[in-house]
């Protein structure tokens, strides 16, 4: 006969919110929520969720929902707590939703979202989570209770808030609370394991049957649910597995006798709470089913492998592992290093901030990193919390057991993710090799056309000048994506190695010039790349018509002309063997013509040749040889010795120009070469006008073919005072490729504008600035004109120096100036050509008056842009670039910077860009020019390297009443979007207004790489506009604005565009649309974007042009003119 137990008549038949505290004085966050079970058999909360809503005008937010099985036991509870808090009593579970104090509720639903209970709080508490009147509001330190209480349960529940629930200390349960009331006879079931266990590692749940019933109870059956993501290591016996769960069968207890069982299992490497929150027991004649309290075993510490760590976002950990790239050749923002380890699972970045001088690491080391894995521009890395401490080196590298690259295709590499972060080796064919600013890109493709760029860092110092298009290479480095494109990035010189097709090959040797009478010798490197040996390798070579025979090498034989010689055999991949001979010069004639050496062999009859060579008859090679015909020289590092007379000398260069005393007569080849000096102790005595011998080696440095010299003694000054050659007067045609070509025939020769020209752009802080004849009426370059952009001439000031005034430079030039008689050797610096002048030209000021807008009229307000440029203040800390300004210097910034808002018409709303931090806009409020208009400055701090920030002038007539800073996930940005919500009254209506205000990443690195970065930081302002402005008042009037990076015309902005934003710009003529000159051509790269409310209230689109016409200004100018490069942008609103 099945006893009966103690007889219980539950208040209701449903779970029911018992007590919730919203803080504690000194700390609002100590918060918690519990739940209670009025019923007599355990309750599962899978599929439940619980909310929270502050009013009826807000959306509800759910605070937890419940995934998987959890039970609550019979007159049990379940305690949830804010994470991170400490409540006395362990919680169940965590949620991150703040409670508030004066008004707010709650709401429990079920897994189909049918309401199950409610309690609202305070006198405006939201009636949709309110159960009649609302409960009391809450008060920091007491907890709303529901009644009756104690041991008693609380179970009351009249479906009215105020009856049902006091104020009173909290006092919190967890499911292993006692039952309340207490059930005396029943069945208990508990679990004990260890609160903690490292990944990877083994631990045990010990599982307890405790027959309290006061009967004897047969056929138990405990049915649990372990944590889904632990490995069951072995069944016990009498213990099952089926359908997702574990059923632990005994067959009988006595009353008061108990039953254990062990179940080990291992953790996964990974980290995670194991919460064990479903296991229950029933017996064949009791009755009622009982649960058991949650069990939580935080999987932490230890050692991850890499590729579980990987995919753990936002984890703190260990790593273990060797490191593959080392600190310094990769760039890592001011101040930081990073470097690259893996282990035998993956690999992985390590990014360490201020690590520079600290942290140094080097290829081989053991190192284990304990840090927070994260995300930056798509690659996944590890950031170390404390630095240095948490990089340590555990050993040191042993150069004969260096990490080795695991070999993949070019199509694994950019398919397979799990290659991410490796060191990897890849072959291809090189279809490009071209240099920026701080790197080079060199493409490899492999048979099919697949493309995987290499991303040579110059920090790395690599020299790929040797890299020529259709070479076959094998290049080694870190495997990585950045803005979604995966590259390669080498990290030695010896990464990059050519690789040969499977031949039999040639190479020749031989004295670019000698002095008649001269000895010669020949060279032969004769290569098997095949995979087997060769034998019998016969080589031959012609003896140089006019020359005499004088020596070779052994096993050479002289017969009819030619040398020959018999090698037994040569190894494979790459077996070499050189042979030479000796031939004396003849005394006087032609230059010495080589056909080349000729190989056969048994397995190679087809025979080899190497290349045919000239040998000048002469002390120098000439110049024109030098250039050679196209815009590489062949004799790219080779050592030579040339002469010719210097053109123009400049010491701030480290360089000088020279050119040929003897010409030839082809239109193709140069006479003129850049000497590069900047290896030597000090500048040599040379002058315009002095005849130089000189030997070096010829560099193809930045694509301009130059001599580097090591010596000074290298450098021989033979005559002085010898006349210049007549400058060649420019003339480039319109089509760009045609013109770089036009200028790559002229090349360090000294050339002239000795007709008008007119600047279509001013000297910039490097010294440089742009004509175009005035023949051809054009007044402004375009940059959506840029292949018909041609007929530039960009002329430079002779020095590699940055001018933040105009203090050093020789003169300056404005947009619109006439100038002509500009005479000096052609260079070719940073992808362009220009005239390096050796004499100041002749100039005829044009315009130059600044411009200044009207202020705003009592109907309207006005939304300004502007990157003002490297504003900091006189105090450390300060970047490397720019210099510290002295405390004159920084207040002189502000006056400018006052002006020209003044100028702007004192705009109701300015954006700013390049802001070091909030105290630079307290100083720039208290300006003369702007004071009147009490502007309020706002700032959020953001997370650039160089400490510059994105902020706002809001004038004291409209209020600020929110500001938000939106940081991107993924590290995408560094200089966070930061939202205004400003209330503007016009005519005495208020009108709400939002705008975020960017800084969107810089193009130095390459247009087209970039881009996409940028189209994603578009794509987060779309996210905040969309889904956190519109969802919440869809006809809101909203821009967005800044430095955006991007031309009008580009991804990012029809990424904007496609989202529903008009531009301001729109209707500004193409050809007066520019606010900012790069290389004499004309752009937009800063925009206000408006949504349609804001838009139809456009009056008037002002581009205040103070900045982008100007040269460095006077450094005693207070006012506007170029404070900056970008010229301010400023869209007038008015009320129709």
């Amino acid at each position: 006969m099945t006893p009966t137990p103690e007889p219980h008549a539950p208040a209701v038949d449903h779970l029911l919110i018992s007590q919730v505290l919203g803080g504690v004085k000194g700390n609002n966050n100590l918060e918690f929520i519990e739940l209670y079970n009025p019923t007599d058999e355990p309750i599962d909360l899978q599929g439940f969720s619980l909310w929270y809503r502050l009013t009826d005008k807000q959306d509800p937010v759910r605070i937890f929902r419940w995934t998987q099985s959890a039970l609550i036991p019979a007159h049990g509870y379940f305690l949830l707590a804010r994470a991170e808090q400490d409540v006395g009593t362990r919680p169940d579970a965590s949620f991150d939703q703040a409670i508030n104090l004066s008004k707010g509720g709650l709401a429990l639903q079920d897994s189909q979202g049918n309401p199950i209970d409610a309690l609202g709080w305070g006198e405006k508490a939201p009636a949709s989570f309110t159960e009649g009147q609302p409960a009391p509001a809450l008060k920091n330190g007491q907890a709303l209770v529901r009644l009756p209480g104690g041991d008693a349960g609380h179970g009351q529940d009249t479906d009215d808030n105020a009856s049902d629930f006091i104020l009173t200390d909290p006092e919190p349960r967890n499911s292993a609370a006692d039952p309340a009331p207490p059930i005396a006879q029943r069945l208990v079931i508990t679990a004990d394991a260890p609160e903690s266990a490292e990944p990877g590692s083994a631990f045990t749940y010990a599982f307890t049957l405790r027959n309290d019933t006061g009967q004897p109870v047969h056929n138990l059956e405990a049915i649990i649910h372990l944590p889904k993501l632990l490995k069951i290591d072995d069944l016990p016996d009498g213990v099952t597995q089926g359908d997702g769960v574990l059923v632990w069968r005994v067959d009988a207890l006595d009353a008061g006798e108990t039953a254990t069982v062990n179940i080990p299992v291992t953790a996964p490497y990974t980290y995670f709470d194991a919460r064990l929150q479903s296991y229950l027991v029933r017996a064949e004649d009791w009755p009622q089913t009982a649960s058991g309290p949650v069990v939580v075993t935080r999987i932490e510490g230890g050692v991850i492998p890499i590729a579980q760590a990987r995919e753990l976002q936002g984890a703190q950990l260990t790593l273990e592992g060797v490191a593959t790239m080392y600190t310094g050749g990769y760039y890592a923002g001011g101040g930081n290093v990073k470097f690259y380890m893996q282990d035998d699972t993956a690999g992985i970045q390590v990014q360490v901030f201020d690590g520079q001088g600290s942290v140094s690491v080097h290829i081989g080391d053991k190192v284990r990193v304990k840090g927070t894995i994260g995300a930056y521009r798509g690659a996944t890395q590890i950031v170390p919390d404390v630095v240095p401490d948490d990089v340590a080196i555990l050993q040191k590298a042993d150069p004969d057991a260096l990490p080795q690259p695991q070999p993949v295709s070019i199509a694994d590499a950019l398919t397979d993710a799990n290659l991410l972060g490796r060191l990897v080796q890849v072959q291809g064919v090189v279809t490009r090799n071209e240099e920026y600013t701080y790197s080079f890109g060199i493409d490899l493709a492999d048979e099919e056309g697949r493309i995987l760029t290499l991303y040579v860092d110059k920090l790395t110092r690599i020299n790929p000048e040797a890299i020529e298009k259709g070479q076959i290479y094998r290049a080694a480095g870190i495997l990585e994506v950045r803005d979604g494109k995966v590259q390669l990035y080498p990290r030695v010189q010896s990464d990059l190695v050519e690789v040969f097709p499977p031949v039999l090959r040639v190479t020749a040797e031989a004295p670019i010039s000698i002095a008649p009478g001269g000895l010669i010798t020949y060279t032969a490197g004769v290569f098997n790349h095949t995979s087997d040996p060769m034998t019998q390798i016969v080589v031959t070579a012609p003896i140089p018509e006019g020359t005499t025979l004088r020596a070779m090498s052994e096993g050479g034989a002289a017969e009819a002309g030619r040398v020959t010689w018999t090698l037994a055999k040569l190894g494979p991949e790459g077996g070499r063997a050189d042979v030479w001979f000796s031939v004396q010069a003849p005394t006087a004639g032609q230059d010495v013509a080589f056909p080349g050496f000729q190989a056969v062999a048994d397995q190679w009859p087809e025979p080899a040749t190497s290349p045919a060579l000239l040998t000048f008859l002469s002390d120098t090679a000439p110049i024109w040889a030098i250039q050679g015909p196209g815009d590489r020289s062949p004799y790219a590092l080779k050592w030579v010795q040339v002469e010719g007379v210097v053109t123009g000398a400049f010491p701030d260069l480290a360089a000088f120009f020279i050119q040929s005393l003897q010409p030839d007569d082809d239109p193709a080849t140069s006479e003129g070469l850049y000497i590069d000096v900047s290896q030597l102790d000090a500048y040599p005595a040379v002058q315009p006008g002095d005849v130089v011998r000189i030997y070096g080696q010829v560099r193809e440095k930045s694509r301009q073919t130059q001599l580097t010299v090591e010596a000074a003694e290298d450098i021989e000054v033979v005559e002085q005072a010898a006349p210049l050659p007549q400058p060649l007067s420019l003339d480039p045609p319109m089509d760009k490729s045609e013109a770089n070509a036009y200028y790559e025939r002229m090349e360090g020769m000294l050339v002239a504008v000795d007709e008008p020209a007119v600047a279509v752009a001013p000297t910039t802080k490097y010294g440089e600035y742009v004509l175009v004849l005035k023949k051809h009426g054009v007044e402004r370059l375009w940059r959506w004109q840029h292949d018909q952009n041609g007929i530039a001439i960009m002329v430079d000031d002779g020095s590699s120096g940055r001018f933040l005034t105009r203090e050093g430079l020789p003169y300056v030039i404005y947009t619109g100036d006439e100038v002509t008689d500009v005479v000096g050797p052609l260079a070719f610096t940073y992808d362009n050509y220009k005239i390096e002048p050796i004499r100041p030209p002749q100039i005829t000021p044009g315009e130059r008056a600044l411009l200044a807008f009207p202020a705003l009229e009592e109907n309207q307000f006005a939304i300004m842009t502007w990157n003002a440029e490297n504003v900091f203040d006189a105090k450390p800390p300060n970047p490397s670039d720019p210099p510290l300004p002295s405390p004159a210097e920084y207040h002189l910034a502000l006056a400018k910077m006052a002006d020209t808002i003044r100028r702007a018409g004192y705009p109701t709303i300015v954006a700013l860009q390049e802001i070091e931090n909030i105290e630079v806009l307290e100083d720039l409020i208290q300006q003369e020019a702007i004071l009147e208009f009490a502007y309020q400055p706002v700032l959020i701090e953001g997370f650039d390297g160089r400490g510059i920030d994105v902020g706002y002038l809001i004038r004291g007539d409209a209020e600020i009443v929110d500001v938000k800073q939106y940081d991107a996930p993924e590290g995408l940005t560094s200089r966070p979007p930061l939202l205004v919500k400003v209330k503007v009254a016009i005519r005495g209506k208020e009108q709400t207004l939002y705008v975020i205000n960017n800084h969107f990443t810089s193009m130095a690195a390459g247009v087209e790489i970039t881009e996409p970065r940028r189209t994603a930081q578009a794509m987060w302002n779309v996210h905040i506009l969309q889904d956190i402005i519109l969802a919440q008042e869809p006809d809101a009037m909203a821009a967005i604005v800044g430095d955006l990076n991007s031309f009008f015309d580009s991804q990012p902005i029809q990424t904007l565009r496609d989202a529903g934003l008009d531009h301001v710009l729109d209707d500004v003529r193409p050809d007066r649309r520019y606010n900012y000159i790069y290389q004499g051509e004309s752009q937009v790269l800063d925009h206000i974007l408006v949504t349609l409310p804001l838009f139809q209230w456009l009056n008037e689109t002002r581009i205040l042009h103070v900045n982008a016409d100007f040269p460095p200004p006077d450094p005693e100018d207070p006012s506007a003119e170029r404070k900056s490069d970008h010229d301010p942008i400023i869209a007038v609103f008015q009320l129709p």
